[in-house]
């Protein structure tokens, strides 16, 4: 699916004529901004979009958008009705045909929580991939091991290291077919896709997965455990206590977690007290930290305690 062309009839038309002329496949990231630079992450390099509507790693002479022009889009966006997104912008995000834009601008704040935007000033749009072999190293243990060897596993990485790509490529395999300590079988998953981005229809067909959108991954995490009764639970980016207890709680009942966490390694993350809790309670006994170095992707497949390097 050509997600950039989901996109395109949003965007400003200058940003558009000039996203245009790049190759779709290697666009990761458009971000828009009032009075800033437009810019374009491509094959992992920023490019900045200029007057002329040409892209350039340094441009004198750089586009110019404004406040309105940020406003034009997210209505858009919304395909006329922001009041039906309101419960995305108020998790600072909308998601458009499978493409999740983040929302920067001056916030509401009620009874201490993000309830909208009385203006936007900028736009992250992250388009989603699907590389069919980016989990393979992961996918090597666990024919070597066994999935009950390997156990939970945590991605780690910092934002826009690949997690959500990471878990997708794997999340698809363990639900169709993968070699399981040598032994092809397939997964029950529950993907608690809470942002509705890591669900791509030509990667999860003939699967055994099943998604919760657009839920808080505390109330999900029980709900997906009680009736859809998963193998495994895959979800994106831990980020509080209530997620970390919900996923203890479930991980008792047999259930496997697959989920990522921003950090710059593992000895990152276990600096967090959460963290230190789910590998305690061997929630999660792997852990596969990525980096990104001028748009190419690695992985490092560690266990723990021992901290063994695959």
């Amino acid at each position: 699916m050509d997600f950039l062309k989901e996109i395109l009839p949003c965007l400003p038309e200058k940003v558009a004529n000039a996203v245009c002329k790049l190759d779709s496949t290697h666009i990761t990231e458009i971000r828009l901004r009032a009075n800033g630079l437009q810019t374009v992450l491509y094959d992992g390099r920023e490019l900045v979009i200029s007057k002329d509507l040409s892209v350039f790693s340094i441009c004198k002479e750089p586009l110019v958008l404004e406040g309105k022009d940020i406003e034009k889009v997210v209505f858009s966006l919304c395909s006329g009705s922001v009041y039906a997104y309101s419960e995305q912008i108020k998790q600072g995000f909308i998601t458009k045909n499978g493409v999740r834009v983040g929302i920067g601008g001056a916030a509401i704040m009620k009874d201490g929580a993000l309830s909208g935007f009385s203006s936007y000033t900028s736009l992250n749009i992250r388009f989603p991939r699907h590389i069919e072999n980016c989990a393979e190293q992961l996918f090597s243990l666990l024919s070597k091991k066994g999935s009950h060897s390997v156990g939970g596993i945590l991605v780690i990485s910092p934002p826009g290291g690949g997690k959500t790509t990471f878990l997708r490529s794997f999340t698809s395999g363990i639900s169709r077919s993968f070699s399981d300590g040598g032994k092809v079988c397939r997964k029950r998953v529950c993907v608690i896709d809470e942002r509705a981005e890591i669900y791509m229809k030509d990667a999860f067909s003939n699967s055994c997965a099943d998604f919760l959108t657009y839920l808080p991954k505390e109330y999900s995490i029980e709900l997906a455990t009680r009736v859809l009764s998963p193998e495994y639970i895959v979800c994106d980016e831990i980020g509080n206590e209530q997620e970390a207890e919900a996923i203890c709680k479930s991980s008792t009942k047999g259930v496997t977690f697959v989920a990522s966490c921003h950090g710059k390694n593992l000895f990152d993350v276990m600096q967090k007290p959460m963290m230190q809790k789910l590998f305690g309670d061997k929630v999660f006994s792997t852990a596969c930290e990525l980096s990104c170095v001028d748009g190419k992707y690695t992985c490092s497949v560690k266990t723990f305690p021992k901290d063994t390097v695959c």
